[in-house]
Order: C-alpha cells, then structure tokens, then sequence
C-alpha cells in the first residue's frame, strides 16, 4: 500500500451493489468501523454485512497488492539463474528463493479466491495431477535434511498404471 492518499484507485463491487471507489483511506478506516461494529453486542444486519463487505474488500485489496511485487521479483530470480549457471551455490539460493515466490503466489490466489466465494463467481474445476509431481519439492528437501543428518530417505511410489 501506498502511503500518499489516492496514489491508486479502483473498483469494487458485487452483482448486488453498486461500484464504489477503494483508495488507500479505506485501509485506516476499516478496522476501527469494523471494530465499532462488532463492539455492539447486537449489531444491526446492515453494520454486519458493511463490516463484511469491507473486510472482503481489504482481502481484495492486500491479494491485488501482493500480487504487483512477484513478478519484477520472479524476473530478478531468472536473470540471477542465468547469470550463475555455472555457481551451484548461487543456484541452490535462487531454488529456495522461487519456491517462497510460489508460495507467496498461492497465497494471494487463495485471498483472491476468498474474495470470489462472496461474490458468487469462484468456479472450482477437477483435474487429474501428477502426483509425483506435486510430491518432488516437498520430498527432495526432506531428502536433503535426511542426508544431513546421515540418513536415507526412501520413497516408492506404485506404478502409474496401477489402480486402487
């Protein structure tokens, strides 16, 4: 977030309200009317869905603005590959480096996908995966600790073909 008021604006909305203007202001004002809100012990419905609707509406704003830094930072992290390809020691750095900027990307993803549910338009689709796939990272760096410690991380995983 920025520190100067109205250094970006954009709109937020759901099907059933109208658009409204978010700029840097609403971040300072959310959490004292959403504290106000729920320190009344009987709320009205329409504090609540306001409260709501701006909580949403940070969530929106903080996964946008996660989302602006990780690709100058995944750029930095490709050219800093090819310029140490031949210094394992740099690329082993560069490795942990991408697997936190993918995490990170998961999780503004996921606030975004937080937002979509309120608002009715988080479609979620089934896919087959590789489960080799999804299992290498975690596995090669449990591997990796084993053999620190001078032991020996075995996997066996059933063929491909095999059903259960």
């Amino acid at each position: 977030m920025s520190a100067y008021p109205e250094s970006f604006r954009w709109t937020v909305g759901t099907p059933d309200a109208d658009q409204a203007d978010v700029t840097d202001e609403v971040m300072e004002r959310a959490p004292r009317q959403a504290a106000i809100a729920f320190s009344n012990h009987f709320p009205s419905a329409s504090r609540r869905f306001h409260a709501l609707r701006r909580k949403d509406e940070i969530l929106a704003m903080v996964a946008h603005e996660l989302r602006g830094p990780l690709t100058p930072m995944q750029l930095a992290s490709y050219l800093i590959r090819r310029a140490s390809a031949d210094r394992p020691e740099v690329l082993r750095s560069v490795d942990m480096i991408d697997r936190q900027l993918t995490q990170i990307t998961r999780l503004a993803e996921d606030l975004m996908d937080a937002t979509r549910v309120d608002r009715g338009v988080l479609r979620v689709s089934k896919v087959p995966i590789d489960l080799v796939a999804v299992l290498a990272a975690p596995l090669t760096a449990a591997a990796l600790s084993a053999a620190q410690r001078g032991q020996i991380l075995t996997v066996q995983i059933a063929d491909r073909g095999t059903t259960h």
